[in-house]
């Protein structure tokens, strides 16, 4: 069976990722994942770290971010090739410098106009998830947002199969 975690936040995104880029990458290989991707929130911070401890290990790494607009919509972009990574950074970096120091605003309609080559997967709503919702209770039972995972996904295979 092949398994890959999608929506994995490190400690770059501060206050929401809790361990290091190289403790996901050693924890995913040894449970025997065939890929990680690392997507932290409108950065690729944790992924240069995640690079050199991949390289040692049998585990295909994935590189994303987590793109959150001013009106919190979130969703994962994992880049095809070298010019959609160059769109998303030129992206992330627009959302940088209209910002205050720690911040990134970007807009739903700038992600669009950097989503050529993107594979994007849209995450729900935060309040969707809630304790109290019908949703939450059906899928999970237990007050756990449902993880980004996906197997066998073939709109992944562009960048699996680099």
């Amino acid at each position: 069976m092949n398994y890959a975690e999608l929506a994995v936040t490190t400690n770059f995104s501060f206050l929401r990722g809790a361990a290091h880029p190289e403790e996901m990458i050693t924890a995913a290989d040894e449970l025997g994942l065939a890929a990680i991707g690392i997507a932290d929130r409108n950065s690729f911070a944790g992924v240069v770290r995640a690079f050199a401890e991949a390289k040692n290990r049998k585990i295909k790494l994935l590189v994303g971010t987590r793109l959150v607009t001013v009106d919190d919509f979130e969703v994962l972009a994992y880049p095809t090739d070298r010019q959609a990574y160059g769109r998303l950074c030129r992206l992330l970096t627009r959302g940088n410098l209209k910002a205050k120091k720690g911040e990134c605003h970007l807009t739903f309609e700038e992600i669009l106009s950097a989503s050529e080559g993107q594979i994007f997967i849209a995450m729900p709503p935060p309040a969707l998830f809630s304790s109290s919702s019908p949703v939450e209770r059906s899928v999970t039972g237990e007050g756990d947002r449902p993880a980004g995972a996906v197997e066998g996904a073939s709109a992944f295979s562009p960048i699996l199969n680099r």
